[in-house]
């Protein structure tokens, strides 16, 4: 009988060892204080301002975990010459923005860039032994050395304190589309984690636009508390149902769209509307920059079809409030039955635009801009939340191509 007794004192100790082992399972707290045998992917989010780093967080996420990897989550460069300021740039840590929880469902292993460096970089990682990973053609174009220079591809990582002492440049095709299992397993084969513990890229292990396996992963995203409750806030101060406008209209936006007029098939985001094989379809001038007039037009429709009450407005410049503001009372007294019905126009201008993202993303309706990366990540929130998302310009109505 005594030995029935140690064997189920065994079997409960094998039962703890289990639920505290790393080799069993990891949390955060495990990745903090423990080396990952199974490698590292660090990069640099060099790419566009917020939301095009949000996408190249998707895409590394699935990179990382398609490699079995730990991601290490770089902070969100803020630039201040983009909002008028000058000096260098501002580094917010992910969390301020994101619940790293709910992505740790899809992959365990996760840690900041701060974390790894205050836990491992200086035993695992020492100064002198670091490298820098990319591509022969990159290398090529860049005097033969991944490391790079200039901002924020040299600044990013002077910035958090890391030099590279060599390049690990590959020569042989390897594509980041890691949802094809033969890419995995060639960089899985190329760079063993044994030979080659911390893949650190000079940019996301990403495409754009990121695959559509990627895009899904946004619905692991949470906004971090500050976040959500000022958005709150704000939509409180609203009648329902809200229609929410994206109007991008600034100096450097108008330059972009500048590009319009010489026919292209795709320009930053605009797949989003034309699809990621646009066939012969042109992005237009009116998918891209809208007057008062086409917004005039295209809101009052919806406002009309749905007896919207309010109106939220986003922008990067002009909101154009007094003029919608104008539009709707007009439309109060021109059509029947909307004498007493309550139009208003509100634009808050908050210090941070993920507010504005997360209103846009709550809101009744929704009319985007087809080019633009911040009214695509509206529009994953969207469909994460299944709501649906209308876009200024499009479709290309019959007989309105005068920018083509």
């Amino acid at each position: 009988m005594a030995h029935r007794y140690w064997n189920l004192a065994f079997a409960v100790l094998l039962g703890i060892f289990a639920l505290t082992s790393p080799i069993f399972g990891r949390n955060t707290g495990d990745l903090k204080s423990q080396w990952d045998p199974n490698g590292y992917i660090l990069y640099c989010p060099c790419s566009g301002r917020f939301s095009n780093q949000v996408e190249l967080f998707l895409g590394s996420l699935l990179f990382a975990r398609t490699l079995g990897r730990t991601l290490v989550v770089p902070p969100i460069i803020n630039y201040q010459h983009t909002i008028g300021n000058e000096g260098d740039n501002v580094y917010a840590p992910f969390t301020d923005y994101f619940d790293l929880e709910p992505i740790t469902e899809y992959h365990d292993r996760i840690i900041t860039l701060e974390e790894f460096l205050e836990d491992h970089a200086d035993m695992k990682w020492p100064a002198g032994e670091r490298k820098a990973y990319c591509s022969k053609d990159a290398a090529d174009i860049n005097g033969g050395i991944c490391a790079r220079g200039g901002n924020p591809f040299g600044t990013f990582w002077s910035d958090h304190g890391i030099e590279f002492d060599e390049s690990e440049i590959w020569e042989d095709q390897l594509f980041f589309n890691v949802e094809y299992a033969d890419h995995a397993e060639k960089w899985k084969n190329t760079f063993p984690a044994d030979e080659h513990p911390v893949l650190t890229f000079m940019n996301a292990p990403t495409f754009n636009p990121i695959a559509e396996q990627a895009e899904e992963l946004h619905k692991l995203l949470r906004w971090a508390p500050s976040i959500a409750e000022e958005g709150d806030k704000i939509l409180k101060k609203m009648d329902r149902p809200i229609v929410a406008l994206h109007l991008r209209n600034g100096a450097d936006w108008t330059r972009t769209c500048e590009l319009t007029d010489k026919n292209y098939q795709r320009i930053l985001s605009s797949y989003q509307c034309t699809g990621r094989v646009s066939g012969d379809i042109f992005v237009t001038r009116k998918m891209c920059i809208q007057s008062e007039e086409q917004v005039s037009e295209e809101l009052l429709e919806i406002v009309k079809e749905h007896k919207a009450k309010s109106v939220f407005v986003g922008t990067d410049h002009f909101p154009m409030e007094d003029h919608l503001q104008e539009e709707m009372d007009n439309l109060k007294k021109m059509e029947k039955g909307w004498e007493k019905h309550k139009l208003q126009v509100v634009n808050e201008d908050p210090d941070r635009p993920q507010v504005d993202m997360y209103v846009m993303a709550q809101a009744d309706y929704f009319i985007g801009n087809c080019v633009s990366a911040f009214s695509a990540f509206v529009k994953r929130e969207r469909d994460v939340l299944g709501k649906e998302t209308k876009f200024f310009g499009w479709p290309i109505k019959e007989g309105n191509h005068d920018e083509l």
